[in-house]
């Protein structure tokens, strides 16, 4: 853009005061319709670039003049049909947010999982009066990446705004083109559980039917099968099905266990989904494995640290069985008990030496008390 747009010349403050060829560069670069974009990366990478102009721009409207600059390199640089313009470019006048709105919709957001990073952008939103707005997260958990998007829309009676759903994006070793999900806020499904679901693990929720009724069951993404929209069928495994996540627990000598606070802990991992690392105990040693709920299967899977599938018998050395069936506490007691006999062992031992010198001793004394007694009757006689 020249210095001169549709016939407004930017006013030298300006100039002074801001870095219009920074602006012009970002909005020359934009992808002004990447919210028409089906490749989640690319959304993302538009939707960043978009928050960065939108903040610059802001800060240019607090100048004198700066709100006329803003809206023409805006129609200088904003293709036709392509982003709507925002609120701050259409009046001075800024809407009044909802404050209470505002709160309800950032807690459910940190509930949610999205952490707290998005309370500046929720309230450039909800500030702007549309309709229905897009906020971008990502995260990482190990070698998988994770883009969502949440949803938000206003009502069609109030300015309050509802935060309805999120698309999740999952690209992995295992999925090198993306997959996606929709999650909706109803279901109450948080973001590392919405991974875990879309990594292929199972998640216990509790639930409510159409009698208001509440129920806990298993929940799974069935891949071979999905609905209209896209998304896979959730498959529910509940309480009739039979799986039980402690009984299965307990046929594996799990250290964890044998501490109320750890095997609490261990069990909520397990029931978000969580690929939870555990302590087995096998002969008496230590190692650490991952592991997993499998209530389809009614049992669990296991993982070595490299996340590579490990067969229930691969994890003990002796295959034999007979360690395998042991639980912690029943491995705890043998080694007690065999500590118990060598130390009884090393008792008995000094027991007999210390008795042995003691014998030897009295009999020395004898020996002696004999020794002197012949001597007197010699000197008698």
């Amino acid at each position: 853009m020249n210095q001169q747009d549709n016939q407004f010349t930017i006013p030298k403050n300006v100039l002074e005061n801001f870095d219009i060829a920074g602006i012009q560069r970002k909005m020359a670069t934009a992808d002004w319709f990447y919210p028409n974009t089906d490749d989640p990366i690319s959304w993302l990478k538009g939707h960043i670039k978009m928050l960065a102009i939108n903040k610059d721009l802001g800060r240019l409207c607090e100048l004198k003049n700066g709100r006329e600059t803003a809206k023409a390199l805006w129609g200088a640089y904003t293709p036709k049909d392509s982003i709507i313009k925002p609120d701050y470019l259409s009046t001075i006048k800024t809407k009044v947010m909802n404050d209470k709105n505002f709160d309800y919709l950032k807690n459910q957001i940190l509930k949610m999982g999205f952490g707290e990073g998005h309370s500046e952008e929720l309230k450039t939103k909800l500030q702007s009066g549309a309709p229905e707005f897009v906020i971008g997260h990502t995260a990482d958990y190990g070698k998988d990446n994770t883009a969502a998007t949440l949803q938000f829309k206003k009502s069609a009676n109030t300015d309050m705004y509802f935060f309805n759903s999120y698309n999740l994006h999952l690209k992995n070793a295992q999925h090198p083109e993306p997959i996606k999900q929709t999650f909706y806020t109803d279901d109450h499904f948080s973001l590392k559980e919405g991974y875990n679901l879309l990594a292929g693990r199972a998640v216990l929720k509790e639930k409510e039917n159409k009698e208001g009724q509440k129920y806990t069951a298993w929940f799974q993404l069935d891949f071979k099968e999905s609905d209209k929209n896209g998304n896979f069928k959730l498959h529910p495994y509940h309480s009739n099905y039979g799986y039980d996540l402690p009984k299965q627990l307990e046929k594996h000598s799990i250290k964890e266990l044998n501490d109320p606070a750890q095997r609490e802990y261990m069990m909520k991992a397990l029931e978000r989904g969580n690929r939870q690392q555990v302590t087995l105990i096998d002969n008496g040693q230590e190692k650490k494995i991952f592991m997993e709920a499998a209530p389809q299967f009614k049992s669990l899977n296991f993982y070595d640290a490299g996340g590579n599938r490990l067969k229930a018998e691969q994890i003990y050395e002796n295959k034999s069985g007979q360690q395998q069936g042991q639980t912690v506490k029943q491995q705890a007691e043998q080694l007690n008990e065999k500590a118990n006999n060598q130390s009884e062992k090393q008792g008995a031992k000094k027991e007999n030496q210390k008795q042995n010198t003691a014998d030897g001793e009295e009999g020395g004394a004898g020996k002696q008390t004999e020794k002197r007694t012949r001597r007197n009757k010699q000197s008698i006689s």
